[in-house]
């Protein structure tokens, strides 16, 4: 390893995803290279994506930047990668799209929204991520049968979003593709983030773009998950409220495999006050 970088441990975890392990810290605390989070800067190795941190000591949260303080403008999208074009080439038919729903426990109908496709020489699905206005910034690929995840090289953060959007007041954020697919299986109004600590700039640019007034943020049952849930609720002038799942179930996809109505998630989100971010 490089003498100006150390790797994360029990006693000094990763400040981003919390882990003791896979990640590594440069000498400074000025950065960290994350291999579960993910940010716009992909490591050169192609393992992990850089997150830069703020100054003094490494560990714990603290030390992270709140995205709450960037630009909300999105840097122009480099035309050089045509992700839009390499993501018609794979399979979307819909007997696909609702063969690779039904392998996860979910409705073909949101993998067809989604627009996800099948890339045969990968043996993968590919998960288009948008910008607030809806075009491709990059691929999100999901290994058929180990699972394992990673993303188109020069790909930008993005988020998994219906391409046809329905107008709604109210908008339900999940963490992922699949939970987004969970949700729009429900018959939400749902976009997702890449991982719980990114696309704060872009939920703030689409909110203000579709004049959504309010936003129920589902959260993974984790520490990871709620960190990034406060810290997006935080940066949005809307009212918002946390939904976690119930105890024992990881995930938004978790709890809709496990038999989850709509009904059933109305209830859960109704019992939760809206708060503004000033009264949090």
């Amino acid at each position: 390893m490089n003498s100006n970088w150390h790797n994360v441990s029990r006693r000094e975890p990763c400040p981003v995803c919390h882990k003791p392990d896979w990640c590594t810290i440069s000498n400074d605390g000025a950065m960290c290279v994350c291999r579960r989070v993910e940010s716009d800067h992909p490591a050169r190795s192609g393992v992990g994506w850089i997150h830069r941190l703020g100054n003094g000591s490494t560990a714990g949260m603290g030390r992270v930047l709140n995205p709450s303080f960037h630009n909300s403008t999105i840097p122009p999208f480099p035309h050089s990668h045509n992700f839009t074009l390499l993501h018609a080439a794979f399979d979307g038919h819909p007997d696909m799209q609702e063969g690779l729903a039904f392998g996860l426990g979910l409705d073909g109908a949101s993998f067809a929204a989604l627009d996800v496709r099948y890339d045969a020489a990968k043996e993968c699905m590919s998960f288009p991520m948008r910008n607030p206005q809806g075009e491709i910034t990059g691929l999100r690929y999901r290994h058929l049968t180990t699972g394992r995840k990673w993303s188109e090289k020069g790909s930008r953060d993005g988020l998994f979003m219906p391409r046809e959007p329905e107008r709604t007041e109210h908008l339900v954020i999940t963490e992922g593709p699949t939970d987004t697919a969970a949700a729009l299986s429900l018959g939400l109004n749902a976009v997702g983030r890449s991982s719980c600590l990114s696309g704060v700039p872009l939920i703030r640019d689409l909110v203000h773009a579709r004049q959504i007034r309010r936003v129920t943020i589902v959260a993974d049952h984790d520490r990871p998950g709620m960190d990034g849930a406060h810290r997006l609720a935080a940066a949005l002038p809307v009212l918002s409220r946390i939904l976690v799942p119930p105890e024992g179930i990881k995930d938004m996809r978790d709890w809709y495999r496990q038999g989850l109505t709509r009904t059933q998630f109305d209830e859960a989100a109704n019992a939760i006050r809206w708060q503004l971010p000033f009264l949090r």
